[in-house]
């Protein structure tokens, strides 16, 4: 029958959200007693209980069948699936869970945003979206499981839920043949009454129900509900989370309970974000804890109509059979800390009565419509009731910073045996108060910052399935980088995570899993297609309420969130209207409706740092920007509300620039309390096979979009992580955790003096200190913690001094830590004081450091004890100050010159060999050589006097980069989309790249006046804009070169190039180069650039070389390191003498460009293992960058496994080089402030080399101190 002329199958129909799946209630973990409740602590995983049956992790019968129709059903005549029966392909096992994509049944897909599906979202016909929208059967394949179990014995006459923690997209489930129902909603819990099928006929053993039973599952790919998942991550399918059974009392048992803490405060317990002089955040004097319990069972069926509430009659439970819940509550706990002994944890215990329902509220919920919260909850179909009413005096309150929990515990007892506990749940409640008051996001009245991140779920082997120990990896190194907050995007995570966030203290913005981001193919602009159907009213309600039943009694939940890009209408504001119903204690946000009624957050995303600034004002928030609608309520009528970036900071390869420029912001504007970086992980998925033989040697395959041989894909733009699949972090890791530290230091009123000079030694005497050189200053300490204060159980701080990068033996000190409040500075600054000898300093201050500074002071703060997500000594934060030099210390004079070499031809005199007709010119001196190309004066080669080359290739003019993710971005990355694209944007992808940068100018300062969604002149890439002047391909045209022998027997050879666009020929530099070769072995390069460009910023100025792998296999540097930086993402890398070897200065982004800079660069030193090697120096500072790949291999690669080593070690010495921007990767975001603009660049390179035993530091001294004049 065609598709057209039969009823919608279950996955084709919107109005099937699901069929017999019982109602969302919090997660029970159905303990045996009391005292097995109270055995976990916080952070555990759940312990196992005999009234559990766990189904997975295991192995499960599979097979794939590529289309729906040919996947077959199960039967009771089979008790299952008929396992013989051929399917195409045979059955097999497959891990539970898992991506069954990761077994290699079907391909991963990866899209940004469109449906890979049904790109264009045909049909044209609105009204086919509310019935059955488009879903072409060669897209959709299925996945058929089976498991089988034995039923523990003692589960006789128990009521038995199956429960499936997730499935993608949606799932027909039956037991022993027999179909149970349907679900869809794949991020949060399917459930399933499996009671009659279990215990109905079948054989018995031993008086008990049948033993051996199948629960078998076919699995879609796709399903009608898939339009609401466009959640920019792979389209992978399967079982996703844990699978299990549990047992709970058919007469009566809790299967619901909804926790609400209160807290009572004194007068005036408010505290203000920002002041310094509160002692201490506020505490309340008492807490209220206030659970909503419903049950279920045969014994609890609602009273009839008319008759008075009162207790429900039980089974077994004596004449009257009463019931009661019985509640306990322990603590406080605080992971890492030794708990409460037992009795003396006990602080509130009782009991209440469980009242039954009436039959007319029970006929008024069963009849709720399924646009109303309650009919999606387990609780609308409970028959009794009870209110728990706790109380404590002194709580201890839940932050991320202290997370303190109690343990709750309730247990189902009846009047005639109150010491029996029939059921028992239990859970970890945090006791907070979160409110929105005076335009700040408070929790406990504090106002907080939340540095947060976006994380989905995401296994490189597994896909979307990840087991507990990955998630405790991302939660330690969360914590480990200063994050406090996490967005579970774009869906509700695992129960498990939540536990990890409760426990480890992290806060949580839990998003429904709801995103229709595609529909912009309709032209939408918007997205809101699916948002403005009242067909589709249901799936809102249904998502945003099902997470919120189940998480609501997490105390990492600080915010729900209704959905991400699914654009603005009414089913998203009767979403909002909805959950503020369910839990009134906590704010709802949703980004796409801007400042619109229904969010209590501006939660914008990627706004540059001056736009989060504006939004820190009521008029700012009210003002047109991007899609974001105009309120129709005034701006002063509206007020302003708290700012919290929902994603910024695109992690998108070697990005995160202009990082720092965000978190001023946040400190200067009271109501921006910060954002969620986007994203966590790189979302590569692990290749296998002849691919990952093919890895280059130390390096990992990972895959992105097109990988699989996906038509329709979005390449690489899911690598967006600020750590790799694998969990090793990116460079940008450590500015994101500098930027973020919530400890920062100043440090004033800083001098030096001599110390007196000490009485003259006796003759014998040893070791006598020479003159000293002491210095002292004063630091202030200011903290940015929300709850807890700086003091030395929390921190200690230490201060070590820095001569030219080396920390000098005897100055690092611990500093005293005295108690700082959250949000204040300390009252009285701590005094340091270091004393240096002062030959030492002298020998440093005669030649400026890097940045012009030769001495710095570290200063640190590291955990003073343990934490359970790092160890003692870790650093929580850290500064760097450069101090001023000493006018008391002169410098030394200069090391006389070396002795002239026995081969040079004249003492102090450089020997010039190599005719008028030769090529190139060889000046000998004591060192060795320096060979120097007549055809473009650039040096081709140094030697040491045994006549061992230390180049590969020659020094050459480099004003190029292998283009990042980031220069990429513009709307070319659309352009595999073309077919597919409304005609607006199509138009725009084919014609802005066509444009002159004088358009394209002009376009973007029109943007800023008219009310436009984008800044048109921004959308062409940096890639584009300088593969238009031909920057990639600049050659040299009317080299001249001429020979100056120096009075003072150096040799200097000017050189002046043009270089020019190797296709139009257009001039784009003029160059003039002087190399000045001196008798003690320095070379120095001398260059002067005039740039002409149109764009605002070139790549990069600079020089480049090769050096030969057998005399650089180890580097080092006096700059800034260990890891990469760049000139706008370098605050988190401090100048110090680093070394590292050298297959290490490589950063393997999986998309390969432009990587390894370090900044502030003043000398680099390759070296082989005897010592030998290269020194190269820069006046002024230089950014440096050594390499196995060239720029060119970096470009043309497009996986880091793939690349292979040149054989040489390509190295660039860049006097100016670009950032690397990253406020988003799909338009130029680099700041004008790290541009390289058009204009004239001077700077100097001095070589020499470098020979076993040598100090490199020393050896930079001598070659600066020798620079010629014209060389600074």
């Amino acid at each position: 029958m065609a598709r057209a002329e039969r009823p919608p199958a279950d996955w084709e129909a919107v109005q099937v959200l699901h069929r017999g799946r019982l109602g969302m209630h919090v997660p029970l973990r159905c303990y045996e007693s009391v005292a097995t409740a109270l055995a976990p602590q916080p952070g555990d995983a759940p312990l196992p209980s005999t009234n559990v049956l766990s189904l997975s992790p295991a192995r499960w019968m599979f097979a794939f069948a590529p289309s729906i129709e040919r996947a077959p059903t199960p039967s009771e005549a089979h008790g299952g699936y008929d396992l013989r029966a051929a399917l195409g392909t045979s059955w097999g096992t497959i891990d539970v869970p898992l991506s069954w994509q990761m077994a290699s049944h079907g391909a991963p897909i990866y899209t940004n945003f469109v449906y890979p599906f049904n790109p264009t979202l045909a049909p044209a016909d609105e009204a086919t979206w509310d019935v059955r929208p488009l879903l072409p059967p060669e897209c959709n394949s299925a996945g058929c499981y089976e498991t089988t179990f034995e039923l523990p014995a003692r589960w006789a006459g128990r009521r038995i839920i199956l429960h499936i923690g997730a499935v993608e997209s949606a799932a027909h489930v039956w037991v022993d043949g027999s179909l149970v129902g349907y679900s869809t909603d794949s991020r949060l819990p399917a459930e399933f009454d499996v009671t009659a099928l279990l215990s109905a006929g079948g054989e018995r053993r031993n008086g008990g129900i049948r033993r051996t039973h199948t629960v078998s599952l076919r699995v879609y790919r796709l399903c009608a509900a898939s339009y609401l998942e466009d959640q920019d991550h792979w389209w992978l399918s399967g079982i996703h989370r844990d699978v299990h059974l549990f047992a709970k009392r058919a007469d009566a048992a809790i299967v619901d309970y909804a926790v609400n803490t209160e807290l009572w405060w004194p007068e005036d317990g408010r505290a203000a974000r920002g002041g310094g002089g509160a002692e201490a955040p506020p505490l309340p004097t008492a807490a209220r804890i206030h659970v909503d319990v419903s049950l279920l069972g045969d014994a609890l069926q609602p009273l009839p109509t008319g008759a008075a509430g009162g207790a429900a009659s039980g089974a077994d439970g004596g004449a009257d059979g009463e019931y009661a819940i019985a509640y306990e509550l322990h603590g406080p706990f605080l992971l890492g800390r030794p708990p409460p002994a037992p009795r003396a944890s006990l602080v509130a215990s009782g009991k209440c009565e469980v009242l039954r329902v009436s039959a007319a509220e029970s006929a008024s919920l069963a009849a709720l419509a399924t646009s109303e919260w309650r009919a999606h909850t387990l609780a609308a179909a409970c028959g009794a009731r009870a209110v728990v009413d706790a109380r404590l005096s002194s709580p201890r309150l839940w932050s991320a910073e202290e997370p303190y929990l109690y343990r709750l515990v309730l247990s189902l007892r009846t009047r005639a045996r109150p010491a029996e506990a029939r059921d028992v749940e239990a859970c970890w409640v945090g006791l907070k108060e979160v409110s929105v008051r005076a335009g700040r996001l408070e929790l406990n009245r504090m106002a907080i910052t939340l540095r947060g991140v976006n994380r989905h779920d995401h296994c490189p082997e597994r896909g979307k399935a990840m087991d507990r120990a990955l998630m405790l990896r991302d939660a330690v190194l969360i914590k480990r980088f200063n994050f406090n907050a996490v967005r579970t995007a774009h869906y509700p995570a695992a129960t498990a995570w939540m536990d990890l966030c409760d426990a480890y203290g992290l806060y949580v913005v839990d998003e429904a899993n709801i995103e229709t981001h595609g529909f912009v193919m309709r032209g939408d602009g918007q997205c809101g297609f699916l948002a403005r159907r009242p067909a589709w009213r249901a799936h809102f309600v249904a998502r945003g309420a099902r997470m919120v039943a189940r998480d609501r009694n997490h105390a990492c939940v600080l915010v729900w969130s209704l959905a991400n890009e699914a654009g603005i209408g009414p089913n998203l504001a009767h979403e909002y209207a909805q959950l503020k119903a369910m839990d009134p204690s906590r704010p709802v946000q949703y980004e796409q409706c801007g400042a619109l009624p229904y969010t209590d957050i501006i939660c914008p995303m990627y706004p540059s740092a001056a736009k989060l600034r504006e939004l820190g004002t009521a008029r700012g928030q009210a003002k047109p920007w991007a899609h974001y609608p105009r309120p129709a309520v005034p701006a002063a009528e509206l007020g302003v509300r708290p700012v919290v970036m929902c994603e910024y900071s695109h992690a998108m390869g070697n990005s995160n620039g202009n990082f720092a420029h965000f978190w001023r912001v946040v400190r200067e504007v009271d109501c921006v309390q910060g954002g969620f970086v986007w994203d966590w992980c790189d979302q590569g998925l692990a290749l296998r096979g002849e691919a990952a033989a093919r890895a280059r040697e130390g390096s990992r395959a990972w895959a992105y979009g097109g990988d699989f041989g996906e038509k329709l894909h979005d390449a690489q733009f899911n690598i967006n992580g600020l750590v790799w699949p694998d969990r090793t972090p990116h460079p940008a890791c450590w500015e994101v955790k500098r930027a973020q530290q919530p400890i920062s230091f100043e440090l004033a009123g800083w001098c030096w003096r001599l110390a007196a000079a000490p009485p003259a030694p006796p003759a014998d005497a040893a070791g006598a200190r020479g003159v000293m050189l002491l210095g002292d200053g004063r630091l202030i300490l200011t903290s940015t913690l929300d709850f807890a204060c700086v003091s030395a159980e929390l921190v200690t701080i230490d201060v070590c001094v820095r001569l030219r990068g080396r920390a000098v033996d005897g100055t690092r000190s611990s500093l005293p830590v005295s108690r700082v409040p959250p949000h204040a500075r300390a009252r009285e600054p701590v005094t340091v004081s270091v004393e240096l000898p002062l030959e030492l300093a002298a020998r440093a201050l005669a030649v400026p450091g890097p940045k012009g500074a030769s001495i710095h002071l570290d200063v640190t703060a590291r955990l003073a004890r343990d934490a359970p997500w790092a160890p003692a000594g870790h650093e929580l934060a850290f500064a760097q100050f450069a101090l001023p030099r000493a006018p008391c210390v002169r410098a030394p004079p200069a090391a006389p010159p070396a002795a002239p070499s026995p081969r040079a031809a004249g003492a102090g005199r450089v020997l010039i060999s190599g005719g008028a007709t030769s090529s190139v010119l060889r000046l000998h001196t004591v060192r060795g050589s320096v060979t120097i190309e007549r055809a473009t004066g650039m040096i081709v080669n140094v030697t040491d006097l045994a006549g061992r080359e230390r180049l590969a290739s020659p020094f050459a003019l480099n004003f190029w980069r292998a283009p990042t993710d980031n220069d990429r971005g513009g709307v070319e990355l659309h352009t595999r989309l073309l077919p597919y694209l409304p005609r607006t944007l199509a138009l725009a992808v084919s014609v802005l790249p066509t444009l002159s940068h004088g358009v394209l100018a002009a376009l973007g300062a029109l943007s800023r006046v008219l009310p436009l969604s984008v800044n048109l002149g921004a959308q062409v890439s940096f890639a584009t804009l300088w593969a238009r002047e031909g920057w990639a391909r600049l050659e040299p045209r009317d080299v001249t070169t001429r020979v100056e022998p120096q009075p003072d027997g150096s040799v200097s050879v000017h050189t002046s190039i043009g270089m020019v666009d190797g296709a139009s020929g257009a001039p784009r530099v003029a160059c003039r180069v002087r190399t000045l070769v001196s008798a003690n072995g320095h070379a120095w390069l001398r260059v002067t650039c005039d740039v002409s460009s149109e764009v605002s910023s070139v790549p990069r100025v600079g020089l480049c070389l090769g050096v030969r792998e057998a005399f650089g296999a180890a580097v080092s540097w006096l700059g800034r390191g260990p890891h990469e930086n760049y000139d706008d993402r370098k605050e988190g890398a401090p100048i110090a003498q680093h070394a590292l070897p050298a297959a290490e200065m490589h950063t393997p982004y999986i998309v390969p460009g432009e990587n390894g800079l370090r900044s502030d660069v003043q000398w680099l030193a390759l070296r082989n293992g005897a010592g030998s090697g290269l020194l190269l120096a820069g006046q002024p500072d230089m950014m440096a960058s050594v390499s196995p790949f060239g720029q060119r291999e970096l470009e043309r690669a497009t996986h880091d496994h793939e690349l292979v080593p040149s054989g040489k070690l390509s190295v660039c010495l860049d006097h100016r080089h670009m950032g690397v921007g990253g406020d988003d990767s799909w338009s130029r975001t680099v700041l004008p402030n790290y541009w390289v603009p058009a204009g004239r660049y001077s700077w100097a390179v001095g070589v020499r080399t470098l020979e076993p035993g040598e100090d490199a530091d020393e050896a930079a001294r001598e070659v600066l101190l020798a620079a010629p004049r014209d060389a600074a």
